[in-house]
């Protein structure tokens, strides 16, 4: 059997942290390989995780160096490394230098002699900006000075992002008014929590008008469900490309 170790490594600044949960820390390195080669397996590869939406290029250089270190240790027990996997973690909004600093890693603690293929998981950085998410207004309240906006998704549906990936949805302002109010976008359903933004200054909306919020590609619709019966996970999905 095939396998990779995963080894400790931790952006502390990350949007989501796993550190806590997964990956063998160099204490452990050794009865991890004991273990490996107590029970015939195949160690081909070493992974980690600095976590997901990372705001720094230290942690994975750091991961890439200690990863290194446990290559050299392997190798002192005739097991070769095939694979590296620098994990995922990356954003549009924050990605930065951490390319660079990552090939950098690579080049100065796995030169090509060595032959090991590097891989990620780069999947938040495809999918966040790709999907947009259309909500319809079904319900408003008024005051003299602030607007309440009942739209048709929630906490329960694609807005868990708020709550499991630490995410502050924007709403875009869809069209220009003279009357801006102080504006609380909720969802549909019977929870107080249900509270999707609140805006200091948002445009006049009326029954049935359309809101957009942008970077809704990943960790949305995929940890949704049919809290109170709505049906949630019917979301319609709308593929659009340019030619």
């Amino acid at each position: 059997m095939n396998i990779m170790l995963r080894i400790y490594a931790k952006d502390p600044d990350a949007r989501c942290q796993f550190a806590h949960k997964f990956g063998a820390d160099k204490t452990r390195w050794i009865e991890m390989l004991n273990i490996i080669q107590e029970n015939k397996l195949s160690l081909v590869g070493i992974s980690f995780h600095v976590g997901s939406g990372a705001s720094s290029s230290a942690p994975y250089a750091l991961a890439i160096k200690e990863a290194r270190e446990l290559y050299d240790m392997a190798k002192d027990r005739n097991i070769t490394i095939k694979y590296i996997d620098i994990g995922g973690g990356f954003t549009s909004s924050k990605l930065e230098n951490i390319p660079e600093v990552i090939q950098e890693a690579k080049k100065q603690y796995f030169p090509d002699e060595l032959g090991c293929k590097f891989i990620a998981e780069p999947g938040r950085f495809f999918a966040e900006t790709a999907g947009y998410l259309a909500t319809n207004i079904i319900g408003i309240r008024k005051t003299e000075t602030t607007r309440d906006y009942w739209i048709t998704d929630s906490l329960y549906g694609s807005f868990n992002c708020i709550f499991y990936d630490h995410y502050n949805p924007k709403p875009e302002i869809m069209k220009e008014s003279n009357n801006n109010y102080f504006t609380t976008f909720y969802g549909p359903t019977c929870d107080g929590l249900d509270i999707i933004s609140k805006v200091e200054s948002y445009p006049e909306m009326f029954l049935n008008d359309w809101i957009i919020f942008r970077n809704m590609g990943a960790y949305t619709l995929a940890g949704a469900c049919n809290f109170n019966g709505i049906p949630f996970l019917n979301t319609h999905i709308v593929y659009l490309h340019k030619k």
